[in-house]
């Protein structure tokens, strides 16, 4: 009987322990390969999708876009009063259009009617006055005083 050293006896049993390994991967490797030739299955064929359906209405749209940005006005208008008075009312809102003629604002009237009625008043007396001069001076003298001509 021949003796081999031991270390001898151990590598050939590593050798061939790693041969079997080598040879299951390759039969794995090769099984892996032949299942993936023959391809995917065919598809089900897809099915029909659902789909909503209305039936359009007739009806007017309105056309507008939106844009962002700044406006400048062509023409501007100062807005400034004639007159001193107190405001009755304002018969426009801030930013409203207006149309040309259009009262825009009523003053209290009472300061105008008051200084308006005071000549009124003037003219009233010295015609008064005047009346009064004439009837004592026909009274007086007997005659008609002479008219003045109007400047």
């Amino acid at each position: 009987m021949d003796f081999q050293p031991v270390s001898q006896t151990v590598g050939a049993s590593k050798r061939s322990f790693f041969s079997w390994r080598l040879w299951a991967a390759g039969a794995l490797l090769a099984g892996a390969a032949a299942i993936g030739c023959e391809g995917e299955p065919p598809a089900a064929p897809p099915s029909k999708p659902t789909v909503e359906v209305s039936n359009p209405i007739p009806d007017s749209v309105a056309d507008f876009e939106v844009f962002t940005g700044r406006t400048q006005a062509m023409h501007y208008v100062d807005i400034k009063a004639r007159v001193t008075g107190e405001l009755m009312e304002m018969n426009f809102k801030e930013g409203e259009d207006v149309k040309k003629g259009q009262t825009l604002f009523k003053i209290d009237a009472r300061p105008y009617d008051a200084t308006l009625a005071r000549p009124t008043r003037w003219s009233t007396r010295r015609t008064r006055t005047a009346r009064v001069c004439r009837t004592s001076i026909r009274a007086i003298c007997g005659r008609r005083p002479p008219r003045r001509k109007p400047r």
